[in-house]
């Protein structure tokens, strides 16, 4: 005997299917170009670093993605590579650029940062990609 699925269950299992496709749903892109209207945590664009042209990029990164600076499990701090080339310097040095002279930045974890650049990024990495 075939198995019959009554009218009004198969209306309720449609139903089911459409909530859950729904649910999964991200909407769109939103604020940032992102899916959802949510930004990339591990990146500030152009687009989000336009309204804050007058800070200095330690002041950026303080106010809109301040876990970046607080470095590694052990308190190692991140690395910082600007305009490809890793600087000696610690996540002071953010304070020395404008904002307005920025294209980019970027977060990297430990683990991508020793992946992409080798040894010595237990901290991770913040990229900065200049206007030059």
């Amino acid at each position: 005997m075939p198995f019959r699925l009554h009218p009004r269950h198969a209306v309720l299992l449609c139903l089911l299917v459409l909530g859950i496709t729904g649910c999964a749903s991200t909407g769109g892109t939103g604020a940032g170009g992102q899916p959802g209207g949510h930004r990339a945590s591990n990146r500030i664009d152009a687009a989000e670093l336009a309204p804050l042209a007058e800070l200095d990029v330690h002041q950026v990164i303080s106010r809109v993605r301040p876990g970046w600076l607080r470095g590694g499990p052990q308190g190692q701090l991140p690395v910082i590579v600007l305009d490809g080339s890793p600087q000696t310097s610690g996540p002071e040095m953010l304070g020395t650029f404008r904002a307005a002279d920025v294209t980019a930045l970027e977060y990297m974890s430990a683990s991508d940062a020793t992946t992409r650049f080798g040894t010595g990024y237990s901290g991770g990495a913040i990229l900065v990609t200049t206007k030059h």
